[in-house]
């Protein structure tokens, strides 16, 4: 529609996309904390965590699932506020590289 005026972005939409993503955020900040408060409660010390690297690039899965995991999970802000929280509780987080961690030797 807007393309037919001309136009390639409104400020309803911008607005829309801005309300969206502190959605996608707020949504994280809330999981992230439940799981860190969760592994308090049980006792864990350390996290390790691997970035996923090329995970919407990934053939198994559809084009519409690679989407979604590569677009609406900010994966950054993801890890950023995991290791944040994490801290808060006193929990050590260390990013590892995830290739090779599920094979055994």
């Amino acid at each position: 529609m807007l393309s037919k005026y001309g136009l390639k972005s409104s400020k309803s939409l911008k607005r829309m996309f801005k309300r969206w993503r502190r959605q996608i955020r707020c949504y994280i900040d809330w999981a992230v904390r439940n799981t860190v408060e969760w592994l308090y409660q049980r006792g864990v010390r350390r996290i390790l965590i691997g970035y996923p690297k090329y995970v919407s690039q990934e053939p198994c899965k559809g084009s519409k699932i690679n989407f979604e995991i590569a677009h609406i999970w900010n994966y950054g802000h993801l890890l950023r506020r995991l290791k944040e929280i994490a801290e808060e509780y006193g929990i050590e987080v260390e990013y590892i590289d995830k290739e090779n961690t599920s094979k055994h030797v």
